[in-house]
């Protein structure tokens, strides 16, 4: 089973189910608009601060349960976030999520040099 698959909150990407032959797939809510990424660069010219807020808001809040949760994501980025509407985003693709144990500290352990944006 997935971290995300029994995760519940409006901020995060729901998994419907599991498909298991021919290859295991993932089957999600649909999030109209997709990713962040790509959203941001076509509306760049027309997006204001109070909705690049709102979004920030709601990936802190999907953020915040995946911590009560005991889950680090391990991956956040704009290309695994989603655009539900012009108001709400997703936190999606738990791929490389990690679930913790009550109480423990997860460590970055890697011998690349990472950007400083990702070490949040």
């Amino acid at each position: 089973m997935t971290p995300g698959h029994s995760l519940k909150h409006p901020n995060i990407v729901e998994i419907k189910g599991v498909i298991q032959e021919p290859e295991v797939s993932l089957v999600m809510e649909f999030v109209q608009h997709g990713s962040l990424q790509s959203y941001l660069k076509i509306h760049k010219e027309s997006l204001k601060e109070r909705h690049l807020l709102k979004f920030a808001l709601d990936v802190a809040r999907g953020m915040e349960y995946l911590g009560c949760k005991n889950i680090v994501h391990r991956d956040l980025a704009a290309r695994n976030i989603l655009v539900a509407n012009e108001h709400h985003v997703k936190i999606s693709d738990f791929g490389l999520a990690q679930v913790m144990e009550k109480n423990d500290y997860y460590f970055l352990q890697t011998a690349r040099e990472l950007p400083i944006k990702w070490l949040v």
